[in-house]
């Protein structure tokens, strides 16, 4: 994939059309059209699917079911921003790699 097939895309050209109505996007599409080109190399999925490396978003909405939506959405749950941040990192360290938990209460002075 090149950067010209990513500029002479469709969404591309529809977007380009917008700018003379929306001022606030003029400002900053210089910019955003150098972001969609530039990770162009990152996009390798043959050589990411040989190394075993998810390509799709599947494992990611997977692990926000389980690591945030069992623990932060049950019944009668109401959570702050704060408190859910410190759930949803202490849940994610529980169920990451081995070691991970016992690792961070090892630093911490506390067995878990």
């Amino acid at each position: 994939m090149s950067a010209q097939l990513c500029l002479s895309t469709p969404t591309f050209h529809r977007a380009s059309r917008a700018l003379p109505r929306w001022p606030a996007l003029r400002t900053v599409w210089p910019e955003t059209i150098t972001d969609f080109p530039n990770p162009v190399h990152r996009l390798d999925d043959p050589s990411h699917l040989a190394k075993g490396w998810p390509i799709g978003s599947g494992p990611v909405e997977s692990a926000y079911k389980t690591v945030v939506g069992l623990r932060l959405k049950g019944p009668g749950l109401r959570w702050c921003e704060p408190g859910s941040d410190g759930v949803c990192r202490l849940r994610a360290l529980f169920l990451g790699e081995k070691g991970q938990w016992d690792a961070f209460w090892d630093e911490r002075g506390t067995a878990a």
